[in-house]
Order: C-alpha cells, then sequence, then structure tokens
C-alpha cells in the first residue's frame, strides 16, 4: 500500500515540520513537502533544521482545528452538535462543494453506538453509499469536494462536543473506506497528516488530554483498520514517548491502540518491536509519578505486562 503525504510549510514551522515529517516517514516513505508560496514542481529544497530535500507536491486543503465545527443555527441548544440541511442543489448542478453537504450524512453516524452490530454496519454502508452518489452527482470538481467534505470531517470527528460526549471514533474511520476511488487516497493521506500533525504538538507531561484525545483515537481506529503500519505506528509511538514534550500525546496513543485493537500488536508486531515498546513503557513507569500510573497500569494489563497476567 502506497501513502503519499503532502505538507506546506512556513518558515515559522521548520522545527514542528522536522518533528512531524521524521514521524511520517515512519509510516511511509513517500512524503512530499511544499515551501509556501512557491510553485509547484518537481524540485525538491533545503530547509534549515535538518528537513531533507523533498519532492513538492501541491498543498492539501485547510482543516479546522478541534472545536471548529461549522456554525450552529440560531437557537442551537448548548452542547447540541449543529447539524446544518443538506445544501441546496437542483438536477442539473447537483450537490454543492460545501461542508453542508456532508455534514447531514456524517452526523447519521452519531447513533450508531446505540445499535446492533448488523444495524452498525448497514448505517455505514449506507452512508458511505450516499457519500458516493454526493462526489457522482456534484459538478464540483473532485478536489473541491474533497475539501468540503474533509472540512465537514475533520469539524465534527474533532469537535470538543464529540470528545465530551465521549462519542466512539471508529465509524467514521471505517467510513472512508467506502469514499469513491478518486477522493479515498487523498482523504486518506491527508487526514494522516492532520492527524499527526496534532499529535506532534510539543506539550507538557500533564497536558489536558481532551485537546488531542480524539486524534489519538483515529490514529488508534487507523492501526485497526489497517490503513497505516503496525510497525511505523508502533516506532511513532516508541519515538514519541521517549520525548517528554510529546510523551503525553504518545502514552494517550497507545493506550487507545490498546483499547481498540490491543491484539493486533500482539499478532503483527514482532518480538523486537513489542521489546521496543515495552521498554519505552518500562521507563515512563519507571520514573514514578502519577501522571501516567493508570495509563501504565492499563497497558501493561492488556498487553500482557503485569505480573498479574504473568508477565516478567
Amino acid at each position: 500500500m502506497k501513502i503519499n503525504i503532502e505538507l506546506e510549510i512556513l518558515p515559522d514551522e521548520v522545527d514542528l515540520a522536522t518533528e512531524l515529517i521524521a514521524t511520517l516517514r515512519s509510516l511511509t516513505s513517500h512524503v512530499a513537502v511544499k515551501q509556501a508560496g512557491s510553485a509547484p514542481s518537481g524540485a525538491g529544497f533545503m530547509a534549515s533544521g535538518g528537513l531533507a530535500s523533498l519532492q513538492a507536491l501541491p498543498p492539501g486543503p485547510q482543516v479546522p482545528g478541534p472545536g471548529q465545527l461549522v456554525s450552529a443555527a440560531p437557537g442551537t441548544a448548548a452542547g447540541q452538535i449543529p447539524i446544518p440541511s443538506p445544501a441546496p442543489r437542483s438536477h442539473a448542478e447537483g450537490y454543492s462543494a460545501s461542508p453542508e453537504a456532508f455534514l447531514p450524512l456524517l452526523g447519521r453516524l452519531l447513533d450508531v453506538p446505540g445499535m446492533d452490530s448488523v444495524s452498525q454496519q448497514q448505517c455505514i454502508e449506507q452512508v458511505g453509499a450516499d457519500l458516493k452518489s454526493v462526489f457522482a452527482r456534484s459538478a464540483a470538481p473532485t478536489e473541491e469536494l474533497i475539501s468540503a467534505f474533509l472540512q465537514a470531517f475533520s469539524g465534527l470527528v474533532f469537535s470538543a462536543e464529540l470528545t465530551h460526549r465521549q462519542q466512539p471514533l471508529l465509524p467514521f474511520m471505517e467510513l472512508l473506506q467506502l469514499l469513491p476511488e478518486t477522493a479515498y487516497a487523498t482523504v486518506r493521506d491527508r487526514l494522516i497528516s492532520t492527524v499527526l500533525k496534532h499529535l506532534t504538538v510539543k506539550r507538557a507531561l500533564d497536558a489536558d488530554r481532551t485537546e488531542f484525545l480524539a486524534y489519538a483515537e483515529a490514529f488508534a481506529a487507523l492501526i485497526k483498520l489497517g490503513t497505516v503500519s503496525i510497525s511505523g505506528s508502533v516506532t511513532t509511538m516508541i519515538t514519541l514517548m521517549n520525548k517528554p514534550e510529546n510523551r503525553c500525546a504518545a502514552v494517550t496513543m497507545l493506550g487507545k491502540t490498546c483499547e481498540l485493537c490491543g491484539h493486533v500488536l500482539l499478532q503483527k508486531c514482532s518480538e523486537a518491536e513489542l521489546g521496543k515498546l515495552r521498554e519505552a513503557v518500562e521507563m515512563i513507569a519507571a520514573e514514578g509519578g502519577v501522571t501516567f500510573q493508570y495509563d501504565i497500569a492499563y497497558i501493561k494489563g492488556v498487553l500482557g505486562w503485569d505480573s498479574a497476567n504473568g508477565g516478567s
């Protein structure tokens, strides 16, 4: 599987970009960077801070950060997820390339957790079919539709409202695999870039996890679905756990991965990879403190590394 990642780098973002690119390269070797303001070309460039010469590609869309939903209509109750009505359309014009064309469809997945397993799958598949219909019937260019979809998807999935109500994100990640072939790869690659960029921001050890919890869960869901390399994902988490400024997010990523698919780590990681992962976890445990006490106990329990489960 080939994953292409596009990044647009501003001069004051070089330090963060260096960290992000190193993380992305652990998941895929197909990383492309476009210097902000430059024209797309096949030539590489060298930036300060050790940024490697990479092939330039057009930048991806700007997606909203956590909590940035499409504005709610007047009278929306506090804490309610604002899902607008479908964007106006005609048989001649098809669907418009706006987030409002996608939010009503995405909003239907909010009810999935309360359904039985069969109904859950049927709901996801129906929303996927309807999404394909939007792409097929719209007169807008595919790139515009992709940008609109990503804005709607990121604005909803990474919103503070969904985090606070502990909304499961796996159904949304499953939906991505049902996008039209003309859109899936681009959406996947840009979403991975968005997720990792947010998770590699430098934070305090006791940072507010609500700022990145949804991104950590999205990362775990992508591992569960096989969207990203399991080896690359483990390497990424180990690298970030070894850095105090990234440790809080990294421990959360691993905890969410254990919650959603701990068995995948045990089944698909080599003994060497699991050994390095355990070393990173034990290193944090040895430092003591209460910040990650629950996380470490949970991770060890799932992976069988605690004495109660026979771990050494």
